[in-house]
């Protein structure tokens, strides 16, 4: 377990700590990741639906330019006027053809593929109207039967043409404005996760703070007692013993001189008794190497001789 539950106050507060800001930094890379799915689609949008919208509305702009020229000319009875006019109808022709080009270029999905296919083919077929009207109306002035085909082709089949590519524009538009709308929506739907996980963050982020501060001001735990050495205890306790007897014997007086020989013998076997416990100190506190030796050596140091008991 990351957080156990059975550790020290201050081993789960660290835990905690760090359990924290791995979530922190598990947030920050969501967060990250994120924002730049927003900026993804935010580029697309600026790169492809906003261009295809513009060019859709210039397409239909040209489109009905086309179409007023071209019933314009079945008035004209000037050659040099329809002559110029032609000029102005091969010139729009020509750059509504570059802008669908441009547009092809442009094209992300199948639905735009699909639009854009439509669209190319009712042109066709609108410039193919346009040719035959603009071809009788050209004899119109000399041939009343040209004048009368024109007349007929203008409200049939140029009419029916330019219904349909006007068709096939209005639901090119409507369906980029959608993938518009829908992008729109999933960059606020991104936004507002953000949002949520920047406030996770800060509640995060306070509360670590609140764990190091609670390690920070955590109350040290007193240290434990160093350990005794039995020898030394012992030898001390002997000395403390042969002490209290001193002064007891001290108070007795006269009576209690018989009792301060026993403690002044007490004392001399306590003094040979610390000797001892030091000397096995010393053995015990020599390296590894010259343990071999320290029993000889134990050996041959003889003992201190005792203090002769004062005479009587």
């Amino acid at each position: 377990m990351l957080l156990s539950l059975s550790a020290p106050p201050a081993t789960r507060l660290r835990q905690l700590l760090v359990l924290l800001l791995l979530a922190l930094g598990l947030l920050a890379g969501v967060s990250v990741s994120q924002s730049r799915d927003v900026e993804a689609q935010v580029v697309a949008q600026a790169a492809v639906v906003l261009p295809t919208l513009q060019q859709a509305r210039l397409l239909a702009g040209q489109i009905d330019d086309q179409r007023g020229m071209a019933a314009l000319h079945l008035t004209l009875r000037d050659d040099a006027e329809r002559a110029a006019l032609e000029d102005r109808l091969q010139a729009s022709r020509q750059q509504v053809e570059r802008r669908m080009q441009s547009q092809a270029r442009r094209l992300q999905n199948d639905a735009d593929r699909r639009h854009h296919a439509e669209v190319q083919a009712s042109l066709a077929a609108f410039w193919t109207a346009q040719d035959r009207l603009l071809a009788a109306s050209r004899q119109s002035t000399q041939d009343p039967a040209a004048a009368a085909l024109a007349r007929q082709l203008l409200t049939g089949e140029a009419q029916q043409a330019y219904e349909r590519l006007r068709a096939d524009l209005e639901a090119w538009w409507t369906a980029t404005e959608q993938a518009a709308a829908q992008a729109a929506g999933d960059a606020v739907a991104l936004a507002q996760r953000i949002t949520l996980l920047v406030w996770a963050q800060g509640a995060l982020v306070a509360l670590a703070l609140a764990v190091a501060w609670a390690l920070l001001h955590l109350p040290a735990r007193p240290l434990p007692p160093p350990p005794t050495d039995p020898l030394d205890s012992g030898a001390a306790r002997q000395h403390l013993q042969v002490l209290n007897a001193a002064v007891a014997t001290a108070r007795r007086g006269e009576p209690g001189r018989a009792a301060g020989l026993s403690a002044l013998e007490a004392r001399h076997l306590a003094e040979q008794v610390d000797g001892a416990a030091r000397g096995l100190r010393r053995l015990i506190d020599r390296p590894a190497a010259g343990a071999a030796t320290a029993p000889a050596a134990g050996a041959d140091s003889p003992a201190d001789p005792p203090d002769s008991p004062p005479a009587r």
